[in-house]
């Protein structure tokens, strides 16, 4: 039942623009972490309230703070796309709408693809471009031709896999959200339980720190509020097109190659060669 009242309440919510909880300033002992919640809706909340971290209200228990360590969207086949679409965003937006000092939602590379790699598509033409990619992509033999042609068309895009498969989940109200939870400071890069301990959405060297001037050796908390001011800075300088984040984090594209950087696992270096 209290899975159910859950998953009505996040489908609701996700019929409406975001609206924002501030802290609540609670004491909230049981505090837990979930990566990549690429599921089903009514799965993730299932196990959620396996855990005992559901309340009777269709919201988290009062007692429970939750970090959600990125990739929030994107999951299943082709014949999934529109459920799995919708249960994203239903997803997201329930974990969003909670007291901003109880849920953490911190940034992945499928999340930021919503204002990135997908940033030119609203949902007539990614369905267009999905169905090319999934006949170009033929589940992991690309035809090169067809690649070619279709990337040439969209470059934003820099495989056909990318539409057929890793992003394929795709629908504009996500980014909607995304930019919402950007500029409210709602989805960091990076989250410092306390000194010692730094969540974030993959790996973290010492050349992202360096970059964004954290000092060599520094705490979890100066390194979260390095990486956090780094991407907040790339927001707020946005002016169109995709989202980037010096020397952190590079969307994927035609010319340069698929995304690279911290939520990649891969450098973001310019001077690198292409797919690296």
């Amino acid at each position: 039942m209290r899975a159910a009242l859950a998953e009505r309440r996040a489908r609701d919510l996700a019929s409406e623009p975001w609206t924002p909880r501030p802290a609540e300033g609670r004491a909230r002992p049981r505090r837990v972490a979930v990566g990549d919640p690429q599921a089903p809706l009514a799965v993730f909340l299932r196990v959620l309230d396996r855990h005992g971290l559901l309340g009777p209200d269709g919201w988290l228990a009062n007692d429970v703070e939750l970090v959600s360590i990125g990739d929030h969207f994107d999951f299943g086949g082709s014949d999934q796309r529109e459920s799995a679409a919708r249960d994203g965003l239903a997803i997201a937006i329930w974990l969003a709408s909670h007291p901003a000092d109880q849920v953490t939602l911190i940034a992945g590379n499928h999340d930021l693809a919503r204002v990135g790699e997908l940033a030119p598509f609203d949902d007539a033409t990614f369905d267009r471009v999905h169905a090319q990619a999934v006949a170009a992509y033929r589940n992991g033999e690309p035809d090169p031709a067809a690649e070619r042609a279709l990337c040439q068309a969209y470059p934003s895009l820099a495989t056909a896999e990318v539409a057929a498969r890793d992003f394929s989940a795709f629908c504009s109200a996500q980014r909607d959200l995304v930019w919402a939870l950007l500029r409210a400071q709602r989805l960091p890069l990076a989250y410092a339980a306390s000194a010692r301990l730094l969540f974030c959405h993959a790996g973290v060297t010492r050349e992202h720190l360096a970059a964004v001037g954290a000092a060599e050796g520094c705490d979890a908390r100066h390194a979260a509020r390095a990486l956090n001011g780094a991407l907040d800075a790339a927001v707020a300088r946005h002016a169109g097109g995709a989202l980037e984040i010096a020397a952190l984090h590079r969307p994927g594209s035609f010319a340069r190659g698929e995304g690279g950087g911290m939520l990649y696992h891969r450098p973001a270096h310019p001077d690198l060669p292409k797919n690296q």
